[in-house]
């Protein structure tokens, strides 16, 4: 979708002129991990985000396993996603968008299907990431490590400062029904 009034730029690309460009450098992690997985074995879901980066099958494996493991996850290389729970499915998720080794990470709503766990260890995870991260939650907590946090209601941006100065302004925000 391209914005209907203004300008939105991505790395100094103009998004409506560089799709292409920007799908490169731009990692999306969806809400839902079943929305994101298409093929039926872990390995052959990422395999297929590769092709079109790495032509020989040999170096897609090398991607693969190495993203897998850095993940902690590379016992499920084999499996089948249908036998994977919502955790791992995220998890699998997460890394067919690393191993394409993009410049800015989206993430909308990751841990929303998450138990405890899951969501723990997800975050711990994207705690380590090198990249920008943007995310897109109504799970404030999740909020508390990042830089800078900007508050959204009907599609205006209404606040902008640290988690702790932002989250708290949210929150009043909210009680005041407004």
């Amino acid at each position: 979708m391209t914005p209907t009034s203004g300008t939105v730029t991505v790395n100094g690309l103009d998004v409506t002129l560089n799709v292409k460009q920007i799908r490169r450098q731009v990692g999306f992690v969806f809400q839902n991990p079943d929305n994101q997985i298409v093929f039926p074995v872990v390995s052959e879901d990422l395999d297929f985000g590769l092709k079109s980066r790495l032509p020989l099958a040999a170096e897609r494996l090398i991607r693969i396993k190495e993203t897998l493991s850095r993940l902690g996850i590379d016992a499920l290389i084999d499996r089948a996603v249908h036998q994977l729970s919502g955790g791992e499915k995220q998890l699998v998720a997460l890394a067919a968008v690393l191993s394409l080794e993009p410049q800015i990470l989206v993430f909308d709503e990751p841990t929303t299907q998450l138990d405890l766990r899951y969501r723990n260890r997800f975050m711990q995870i994207v705690s380590t990431l090198s990249q920008p991260i943007i995310m897109v939650t109504h799970d404030l907590e999740l909020l508390a490590n990042f830089d800078r946090v900007l508050v959204i209601d009907r599609g205006q941006v209404v606040h902008d400062s640290p988690p702790h100065t932002a989250l708290n302004w949210y929150v009043e925000f909210m009680e005041q029904g407004t």
